[in-house]
């Protein structure tokens, strides 16, 4: 059972980087947004997928049950502030501006994801 929600967690937490990651860069690269906030919209509407992904797909969980998404409100803030502040302390770390921003991304989304997978198996889909 839990390599089975391992495997699909991975697959769905790849298509919410592969969101994520899109928005972020693009909020970037037309200069629309600055770091922080181009991050936090990627990493939103990639989380906004992976509720549903993981809900219905990973952990097969088609009941709501009380206090669900405020849990996962909780989980993914707490997510969010991890994945925000790696982001920028890896920035402004890395002193050669090649691949920094790519660099930084997947660092801050390789810690964020592992307390994702905690907190959505023990405190949300249990």
């Amino acid at each position: 059972m839990i390599k089975r929600e391992i495997t699909i967690f991975s697959l769905v937490g790849s298509l919410s980087i592969i969101i994520d990651y899109s928005i972020y860069s693009s909020l970037i690269w037309f200069e629309i947004a600055g770091i922080e906030v181009a991050k936090s919209l990627g990493f939103f509407v990639g989380a906004f997928f992976a509720y549903f992904a993981n809900r219905y797909w990973t952990f097969r969980n088609k009941s709501v049950s009380d206090g669900s998404i405020w849990r996962f409100v909780t989980v993914y803030a707490t997510n969010l502030i991890i994945n925000v502040i790696v982001n920028s302390l890896i920035i402004n770390i890395v002193n050669c501006g090649c691949y920094k921003i790519e660099l930084a991304f997947l660092i801050s989304t390789a810690i964020s994801a592992s307390f994702n997978f905690i907190g959505m198996k023990i405190l949300i889909f249990k």
